[in-house]
Formats: C-alpha cells, sequence, structure tokens
C-alpha cells in the first residue's frame, strides 16, 4: 500500500513532528511519501529516507503555479491513499483526487478551531470550503477529541471521523541528571532556582503574553523563579517580547533560547527544568506537554484542546487566559 502525505511545508511544528515520528516507523506493507506545498523546509533531513517531492513554491499559497508539478509527483508515485495534513493540506488532497482519482483520501485535522481573530483570512476560507463543498474524503483523523467535537459541530462530516493522539518514544523522552547539571550550569542559573519552561512557537493563540503575566505575579513573592523559553521567534529580535519583557520587569528573569531543533537538545533542556507550563489559548493534542511529562516534569496547562485528559492527575489545570490562576 503506498501512502501519500501532504502536508504545506517542513518547518519545525506539531504537525510536522508528529509526521515525522510516524514515518520514523516503516511497516514492510506501507510505503510511505511526503509532498511539502512550499520551500519551508527546515525538517527535511527527517525526511531523508523515504520519497520527498517538494513543490517550488515559495509558500503554499504558490499553489496555482505548482499545481501542474503536484499532480505529476502524485502520478509518479500512484499513491492508494492520500493523506492532507491540516486545512491547506487535506483541501489540496481532495483537490488532488478530483484531478487524479482513483486515491483514498484521508483528512488530518490537528487543532481546534481558533476564534477568527486569531486565523489568517485564507484559513478561514479554507475551512468554510471545506465544510461547505461536498468533497470525495473516505476518514477525517483528529488528534484530540476535543478538536473532533468542534469540527463536527461546525460542518465536517462526523459520521467519518477516527481520534488518533501523538505518540512519544518515553525510551528517549526520559529525564537526565548530567545534562540538568551541565544546562543548568551553561545558563549560569543559581544554584537554588526554580526553572519553569515553555517550548512553544511565538503566536497569540500560544499565551506568551498570559504566561509572562503568571510570571511577573510569580516573582513578586518567589525570587528564585525562572522562566526558560524556547520556540521560532523566541529571541531578542522579536520586538513584541521584548517590550513585554521590559515593561515586566522580567529581563533577568526570563531566558529566551529561541528555536530548537534537535531532539536531545531538547530532552536535555525539559532535564534542567522543575516545572513545565503551557498557557495556551487554543490547542488540540500538546506535544510539548507530553514531551515534559515523559521527562518527569509536573505541569501547569491551561484547559486548552485536550490538555486536561493528557495531564489527568498528574498536574494542575487552569482555565484559559487567567494569568492569576495560572
Amino acid at each position: 500500500m503506498r501512502v501519500l502525505h501532504i502536508i504545506s511545508g517542513l518547518n519545525r511544528g506539531g504537525a510536522e513532528i508528529a509526521l515525522s515520528r510516524l514515518l520514523s516507523v516503516r511497516p514492510l506493507i506501507i510505503e510511505n511519501a511526503v509532498l511539502s506545498l512550499s520551500d519551508s523546509n527546515a525538517m527535511t533531513k527527517c525526511f531523508s529516507n523515504i520519497p520527498l517531492f517538494v513543490l517550488n513554491g515559495k509558500s503554499k499559497y504558490s499553489l496555482p503555479a505548482t499545481f501542474p508539478h503536484l499532480l505529476a509527483a502524485v502520478r509518479q508515485f500512484k499513491p492508494d491513499i492520500i493523506q492532507g495534513w491540516m486545512y491547506h493540506g487535506s483541501l489540496i488532497a481532495s483537490l488532488t483526487h478530483m484531478a487524479a482519482g482513483q486515491s483514498r483520501v484521508i483528512w488530518n485535522i490537528r487543532q481546534s478551531i481558533s476564534p477568527a481573530r486569531l486565523e489568517r483570512f485564507t484559513t478561514r476560507v479554507i475551512i468554510r470550503m471545506l465544510t461547505r463543498i461536498p468533497w470525495h474524503v473516505d476518514c477525517i483523523v483528529y488528534n484530540s477529541f476535543v478538536s473532533a467535537h468542534q469540527h463536527g459541530d461546525v460542518g465536517f462530516t462526523p459520521t467519518r471521523q477516527l481520534v488518533i493522539p501523538n505518540g512519544l518514544d518515553t525510551e528517549f523522552y526520559h529525564f537526565r541528571q548530567a545534562a540538568r547539571t551541565r544546562v543548568r550550569r551553561a545558563l549560569h542559573l543559581p544554584p537554588g532556582a526554580f526553572c519553569f519552561g515553555y517550548l512553544a512557537r511565538y503566536h497569540p493563540m500560544k499565551g506568551h503574553k498570559i504566561l509572562l503575566d503568571a510570571m511577573r505575579i510569580v516573582a513578586q513573592s518567589h525570587p528564585e523563579a525562572i522562566l526558560l523559553l524556547a520556540g521560532f521567534n523566541i529571541n531578542v529580535d522579536n520586538n513584541e517580547l521584548q517590550s513585554i519583557l521590559n515593561e515586566s520587569g522580567l529581563l533577568a528573569r526570563v531566558f529566551l533560547l529561541d528555536e530548537i531543533t534537535d531532539n536531545n537538545i531538547i530532552v536535555d533542556l525539559l532535564s534542567s527544568l522543575d516545572g513545565y507550563v503551557s498557557p495556551s489559548l487554543i490547542e488540540g493534542f500538546p506535544n510539548n506537554v507530553l514531551e515534559a511529562m515523559s521527562c518527569g516534569l509536573p505541569c501547569v496547562v491551561t484547559d486548552a484542546g485536550d490538555s486536561a485528559r493528557l495531564l489527568s492527575d498528574c498536574g494542575w489545570v487552569v482555565p484559559v487566559d487567567r494569568p492569576n490562576l495560572l
């Protein structure tokens, strides 16, 4: 059986990480290939052992010009199943099926419904298209129960759905004592520092401002508290983030570690922490919380997506957008 996975791009993100983990296991009866709709491909090396088709467009919105190349890749690989990842990938999977035919189509939806103010206009248009047009789709896969419920409410076919939560190699993601000592020494952390951490790209739905508001409250009574942040655009060049830090008086307490693409370094960083926080406003199934839990960290999460279901009784759950409770 041949399965073609269509995804917007291969920059590091939850969906891209989930895809790379899925394809790291290669059952003999399935031959996988990946088609990236743009040349944003920071994670390309993770897919070096399977067929990878990269369209020449500068973004996923270059599709009209690159669609003939997409069809050529599909006809070359001859998939039995086309699986679209996220909204854009799902739309293209169905368009490809209409043009090329024969293959079964699966939509892989990996986020919850976001407020309009947090979604791009084009994304809102695609969601409307996916719900209003009678596409041929054999199954819709979600990675969270909240996402399945929300998408069913807005018109995604509820009778063709399956929830498959994210998975993780717990033998790899585990606490490393030597790394804890090494990382804390490299960051020049005080011996008694209590370190919270959060690993996520900078985006309004990820809740960094709420987290920093909460950290400001914590810092008033716990001077030993430190916050380590890592992710795309989590750096000193982010003027908005720097402005928030300046206004909150947290510059000396918050470390901006930028994007980390090496999984070994991620495990080392998690091992250096004493607690993990996820302040997200919108979630599906959070990989970062899963990784933190696997490394033995107590977690505080907002009740977004399946975060509470994942955490169960192994931490604390608070409502979204409530920094004082966080």
